[in-house]
């Protein structure tokens, strides 16, 4: 896999980390907030899945882990 498609498929996972991180936060009772959590969580889970798809379980795992990091230290501070 290039470096072109590598960085397209890590913001892909961070644009799915910030959205599902965004509906956590706004989580209510609301079926509007249910709502959106779910869409977040089938995004963060397809953008995996791709991963797993395009650069083995291995190395996706490491991709994934790494970027999860860097996106709670950045979504934190």
């Amino acid at each position: 896999m290039g470096n072109v498609a590598r960085a397209a498929l890590a913001a892909r996972l961070e644009r799915a980390e910030v959205q599902l991180q965004r509906a956590l936060r706004g989580l209510d009772e609301s079926p509007a907030s249910r709502t959106a959590l779910l869409l977040a969580q089938v995004e963060y889970r397809n953008a995996e899945e791709l991963a797993r798809a395009l650069l083995g379980t291995r190395e996706a795992l490491a991709v994934v882990g790494a970027h999860t990091a860097d996106a709670y230290e950045v979504t934190v501070a």
